[in-house]
């Protein structure tokens, strides 16, 4: 991974691991070493309707991060259409933040995601 950088009180210094991964506290450090990403690159936003988005970023073997954000003041279902990020055939899931597995997604995933909440998904083939 590149030397990521940031400027702190006038000066620059190396961050530490920790802060590049994106991860839940109860989340385990092998679940975050598949899914770094780097804070220099994002994703791609794969739909916007209305107070819902969906971004997708590529990650190493074919797996992608997949964002389901909601801005609305109450909680919505998103659903996600597999193909539309690359899984026609279907993925396995797993939800980052809640370091579950979702087992293996024929079509579509759907979830409810909390008012200006988001659901961080891994999926792979």
């Amino acid at each position: 991974m590149g030397s990521a950088r940031s400027s702190v009180a006038g000066g620059q210094r190396p961050l530490a691991d920790e802060a590049r991964d994106i991860r839940h506290p109860d989340q385990s450090r092998s679940d975050c070493q598949s899914t770094r990403i780097p804070w220099a690159s994002s994703g791609d936003r794969v739909s916007e309707v209305g107070p819902v988005e969906i971004w997708a970023k590529p990650l190493k073997g074919g797996a992608k991060a997949i964002g389901l954000f909601n801005r609305d003041d109450t909680a919505l279902p998103i659903t996600l259409k597999l193909s539309d990020v690359g899984f026609a055939g279907g993925a396995k899931a797993r939800d980052i933040w809640q370091a579950k597995d979702l087992g293996k997604r024929p079509g579509t995933y759907t979830a409810t995601v909390p008012r200006h909440g988001v659901v961080l998904l891994l999926l792979t083939k």
